[in-house]
Formats: C-alpha cells, sequence, structure tokens
C-alpha cells in the first residue's frame, strides 16, 4: 500500500516558494528537507514504538514540505485501522498550505490540523501550567493529545541563532 500511496502522490511535494534558494538563506534559516528514505525510516520507528492503536496524533513542528507527515500517513495506511491525525506546523505560510495539500492529496483520510508560526514559540505562549502544551485545536476540543512528535533536527549553526 505504501508504494501505492507513493506513486498517487509522485515526487516529494514542494513548498510554493520552494526549498530555500542559497546557501546563506539555508545557513540562516535552516531549512533542509527530509529526503524520503530518511523519511521513511523515521515513520517506522515512530509507528513502531506506539504500536497499532486506533488513531496515532502526529506533530511535526517543522513541517517543511511535509515529508515526515506524508512518510507516517504512508506507513500508517498499511495498518487496517490505524488512522493518522497530522499537526503540522511551520514558520512558512508556503510550507503550511504545500504540506495541507500534500495530505489531502496522497491521504485523505488523514485529518490535518495546521499553524503558521514558530513552535517553540507557540508552545511558550499557551503554556496552560508546566508540562502542558494547549494549542487552540486542544482548547476546542479537536486535539486531544499528541501521541508521536517526528522532526526533521534544525542545521541551524549555534552563532546563527542569536543573530538578527
Amino acid at each position: 500500500m505504501t508504494k501505492n500511496l507513493e506513486k498517487k502522490r509522485g515526487t516529494r511535494p514542494k513548498p510554493a516558494t520552494g526549498p530555500p534558494k542559497g546557501a546563506k538563506e539555508i545557513k540562516a534559516t535552516g531549512a533542509h528537507y527530509t529526503p524520503p528514505e530518511l523519511a521513511r525510516f523515521l515513520a517506522d520507528l515512530a509507528l513502531e514504538e506506539v504500536g497499532a492503536e486506533r488513531v496515532v496524533t502526529v506533530l511535526d513542528p517543522a513541517c517543511g514540505d511535509g515529508s515526515l507527515l506524508l512518510a507516517i500517513a504512508a506507513r500508517a495506511s498499511e495498518n487496517p485501522g490505524q488512522r493518522i491525525q497530522a499537526v503540522a506546523i511551520d514558520q512558512d505560510p508556503d510550507s503550511v498550505d504545500a504540506t495541507r495539500a500534500a495530505l489531502a492529496s496522497a491521504s485523505p483520510e488523514t485529518r490535518t490540523v495546521t499553524t503558521t508560526g514558530d513552535f517553540l514559540q507557540l508552545a511558550t505562549e499557551s503554556f496552560a501550567s508546566p508540562g502542558e502544551l494547549h494549542f487552540k485545536e486542544a482548547e476546542s476540543g479537536s486535539l486531544e493529545r499528541v501521541d508521536v512528535i517526528i522532526a526533521n533536527p534544525p542545521y541551524v549553526r549555534t552563532q546563527v541563532l542569536g543573530a538578527s
């Protein structure tokens, strides 16, 4: 079923603006897109950890082109009864739109909640009490919990983190 989903999906979706164009932009943003093989590997590991749960809520706090969430959806489609609820967050609105569209096309059964913004800022602004995160989706009751967080590590040099 994964191969069918990947065929249907075709090549990896790109955000409307595409990946960063130059080395300076890549260096400043830390935007590196996850290769499909790595995305599938991480998806396998993540779903192995949760077992055959009925609905698995997966958060990608920096979704980029959505390759990690697409890989999770593809792997979950192989397990009868397992469904994915994808939570996609990214600072780039084009990336969020591209991820939403790619998931809707490749995996229409996947419920997708998207937010544009900096995950760390959103998370710290929404602390209800220590250890609790309450995004607007959670407060409305449409998102009860997150089972898996999947992410491509940021590739930002520490010298760039404090730069303006």
